[in-house]
């Protein structure tokens, strides 16, 4: 077992054979595995029930609800929807907007 710092390096061992597998979040995976279709490809997803989101200061209010009223615009657009398609390639993993 190997651990590392980035993503990057890891998935370059990968791609000259210095470790056989990497375990990483999809997202951050996706894009190295689309640059190299013929030699790297998914074969198990874990789930883990893990969620991202945006950390704020509580000192700093105003700028969760800017937060907050950004992505329910974005959701209630379609924007989110359509970002979403084009990074992850899947259609978001929740009804959106939010119901």
């Amino acid at each position: 077992m190997k651990t590392f710092a980035n993503t990057g390096p890891a998935f370059q061992d990968l791609l000259a054979g210095r470790v056989a597998a990497v375990i990483n979040d999809r997202p951050a995976s996706q894009g190295f595995i689309e640059k190299s279709p013929e030699t790297l490809k998914v074969v198990q997803i874990i789930k883990t029930q893990e969620e991202y989101g945006f950390a704020v200061s509580k000192e700093h209010p105003d700028l969760r609800v800017a937060l907050n009223n950004a992505l329910t615009q974005i959701m209630q657009d379609g924007t989110y929807a359509t970002i979403y398609k084009k990074w992850f390639g899947t259609e978001p993993p929740f009804a959106v907007p939010l119901t």
